[in-house]
């Protein structure tokens, strides 16, 4: 591909608001992967290194009851790279399965072939306040159901510390280098503002600011699913 200038925008996910926001603003050109899941931050590199290799070859139904949707409502997710598919089919058939192939082979290629600049974004999607305490409760009931999207929840939702995260970003960075010979990209991690100035998520956000060499920058939102600091 020729370079135009135009930067191309990639959702890491956890979950669709990004994407949502790229549709809104006139962003979203096309489909990839992540874009309407809720992913597991750790499970990026892997996923990455083994190009998307497996992805849905193992997958699980189930139920969630949430405190925001009283009612059971079906969905499948990956039981080795952890996605949620809230909004495909509860079961993964034939047609969703090559639906993925698809936006995982797309994003294969422009990560080889494009000169345009690629930048992914992460977006930290934590819950606080009542909202924040209705979760835990959920999670803490029922202890022994859905314990993939439990842990899930804890780990991206409930969590204010941004140490393993900022870990993850950082494998991810060096695979996209090494594995796909890809320079010209940047990963943006946005956090809400009130985890910014948290004195271990300060002293991380820090060092990563300080090293020119790990294509990680770190960007804050006030407002969900208002990110034009962003673009």
């Amino acid at each position: 591909m020729k370079p135009d200038n135009e930067k191309i925008y990639v959702s890491l996910g956890n979950n669709c608001d990004f994407a949502l926001y790229l549709r809104e603003v006139g962003k979203r050109k096309l489909a990839y992967p992540f874009d309407w899941l809720e992913t597991s931050i750790s499970m990026l590199p892997d996923l990455f290194f083994n190009r998307f290799k497996d992805f849905l070859k193992n997958v699980k139904t189930n139920e969630r009851k949430t405190y925001y949707k009283p009612s059971y409502t079906p969905y499948f997710f990956d039981t080795k790279y952890k996605t949620f598919h809230w909004h495909d089919p509860s079961e993964c058939d034939k047609k969703t399965r090559e639906k993925y192939k698809r936006r995982c082979n797309r994003l294969i290629e422009l990560m080889t072939t494009t000169d345009n600049e690629i930048i992914f974004v992460r977006i930290k999607s934590f819950q606080s306040g009542s909202t924040g305490k209705k979760l835990l409760t959920w999670i803490n009931e029922n202890e022994n159901t859905n314990l993939e999207l439990k842990e899930y929840k804890l780990n991206e939702k409930l969590n204010p510390d941004i140490k393993n995260d900022i870990s993850a970003l950082c494998k991810l960075s060096n695979v996209i280098k090494s594995e796909y010979e890809n320079k010209n990209f940047k990963i943006i991690y946005c956090i809400p503002e009130k985890l910014y100035n948290l004195s271990d998520n300060l002293k991380i956000i820090n060092y990563i600011q300080s090293d020119s060499n790990n294509n990680i920058e770190i960007k804050t939102y006030e407002k969900s699913k208002n990110y034009s600091n962003i673009l």
